[in-house]
């Protein structure tokens, strides 16, 4: 299924077949989500980081508001 999110109201709707054929053939077929790979990522925290910067804060544009 193909969707598209309208900015302003954040509502899904599914794509209309024209529009999907016409940017089709820049997408790759794969699957988003990897089921073969599920190990997991270690907890990184002072002692088990390399690098350490202090101070960054998140701005708008980094955040999904």
């Amino acid at each position: 299924i193909w969707v598209m999110m309208n900015k302003h109201t954040r509502k899904l709707s599914k794509m209309p077949e024209k529009v999907k054929a016409k940017i089709g053939p820049y997408f790759m077929e794969h699957a988003a989500i990897v089921d073969k790979d599920s190990k997991k990522l270690p907890k990184l925290d002072d002692d088990t980081a390399n690098y350490i910067k202090w101070g960054l804060t998140p701005r708008w544009s980094d955040l999904d508001v």
